[in-house]
């Protein structure tokens, strides 16, 4: 009869290698919403106000489940691509064939930096999570 080895894992350390993917999620859950909450109120910050409609539309949009986060920061405003893309300038004619200029809008370039920025610091959050609990993180790129 042959004999089996293997590595047999038992007492406190199981209980913590059990433990560990709640641990990790938790925390991860974490940095992954304050990441997204601190993108918005930065872009809430850094629009200008006219009449508020471009900050009163910010928000995060969270999920949350044992196992899985997602927090996803919107503008829901409806002039919120415009501002952050511009515009175009336009021109057409008057009916009395006189020329007439719309003007060119320049982006804003406010939300999309400041998401980019976080994403950059919440992935550098969780991969200095990973190494606390001993896992080996290496670069995608």
């Amino acid at each position: 009869m042959a004999r089996k080895t293997g590595l047999v894992i038992g007492g406190d350390f199981q209980k913590e290698l059990r433990g560990l993917p709640e641990a990790l999620a938790s925390e991860a859950s974490h940095i992954i919403v304050n990441s997204a909450n601190h993108a918005a109120m930065q872009i809430i910050a850094a629009y200008p106000r006219h009449t508020g409609n471009l900050k009163g539309g910010v928000e995060v949009v969270t999920f949350v489940s044992k196992w899985r986060t997602r927090a996803t920061v919107v503008n829901r405003a409806p002039h919120a691509f415009i501002y952050e893309h511009g515009t175009e300038a336009r021109h057409y004619f008057t009916k009395g064939g006189e020329r007439h200029e719309t003007g060119r809008m320049p982006p804003g370039h406010v939300f999309d930096p400041i998401v980019r920025r976080w994403q950059r610091r919440k992935d550098a959050a969780l991969a200095a999570l990973l190494k606390k609990y001993g896992l080996k993180v290496r670069d995608a790129a």
